[in-house]
């Protein structure tokens, strides 16, 4: 467990104690808020994201607080353990259905396009395997490096090429330009956008209206802000079913297992940002993310 002090007069946090299971799990801007909120709205514990935030002295100038990881947490780390699982066999999927189609046509340049997308996605299985297997708790084990986000999603597109060509989806990029490189951990925020782009893309499974398919992915950059959007025009989401889509275990999917779009909330909120989704049955969605470079 770790204990906390915050000075409210100077608006800042000492760490008090501090034991290596409980490292980085947040951040102290995000720890900071949290402890604000219970101040404002006279808690004297919150629980956030399997932890719990327990106000255990209060001062005239300060307050120490006690953060804990509550029983549920194992079930926080369980559906991360799905999630890996999960979007692991959407890759291998990748993987199998060029090597099925590498096996009609002679090793050429015809189909080089294709073996170069079985090795970015067997690339792309090792980099997650690396990040998610070290990961728990939102803690960044991982070295923050500097990317491009258009790498990032271009990476993402080639995996899944087959199943847009399959699925005849024409991909729209709409990308301001001279966007500053992102500082984070690659392989999350990897993940996070390749869960948005397969969802955008089985959201046509269900679409009982013949039309043009199209994916729509913006970015733009407003400091400290990076917004990407992901944009369907497939089946859309029911006003019942958009108030639960990002909890654990949600999903209206046969074969899904309701962890991606949690996982990417929490991925996002460890980066100080946000997602938001819009949405209307039959028109399509709007997933819009907002985040901030690690430094």
């Amino acid at each position: 467990m770790n204990a906390y002090r915050y000075f409210i007069k100077s608006a800042r946090i000492e760490k008090v104690l501090e034991e290596e299971n409980l490292k980085n799990i947040l951040s102290l801007e995000l720890l900071q808020s949290k402890i604000l909120e219970m101040l404002n709205k006279k808690k004297s514990s919150l629980f956030y994201h399997g932890l719990i935030l327990k106000i255990l002295e209060r001062k005239e100038d300060s307050v120490l607080v006690l953060v804990s990881i509550s029983w549920e947490k194992e079930n926080v780390n369980y559906n991360l353990s799905k999630n890996i699982m999960h979007n692991i066999n959407n890759l291998i999927t990748t993987v199998n259905n060029n090597a099925f189609l590498l096996k009609k046509y002679p090793q050429n340049s015809d189909t080089r396009e294709i073996v170069d997308s079985i090795f970015e996605a067997s690339k792309f299985i090792a980099n997650i395997s690396r990040s998610y297997l070290k990961y728990s708790i939102l803690k960044d084990v991982n070295e923050i490096t500097s990317f491009s986000i258009k790498e990032i999603i271009d990476e993402c597109l080639n995996i899944l090429s087959y199943r847009l060509i399959q699925n005849k989806i024409s991909l729209i990029y709409k990308f301001e330009e001279n966007i500053p490189f992102f500082k984070g951990v690659k392989g999350l925020i990897q993940q996070s956008f390749l869960s948005l782009m397969i969802n955008a893309i089985e959201s046509y499974d269900n679409l009982k209206i013949a039309r043009d398919k199209n994916i729509i992915i913006k970015c733009f950059y407003q400091k400290p802000k990076f917004e990407i959007s992901f944009i369907d025009n497939g089946a859309g989401i029911s006003q019942e079913d958009l108030a639960k889509v990002f909890e654990p275990g949600f999903t209206t999917k046969e074969k899904g297992n309701g962890c991606g779009l949690n996982f990417c909330k929490s991925v996002v909120e460890n980066y100080n940002g946000e997602i938001r989704i819009s949405s209307k049955k039959n028109e399509g969605s709007i997933f819009v993310v907002k985040i901030e470079s690690k430094g």
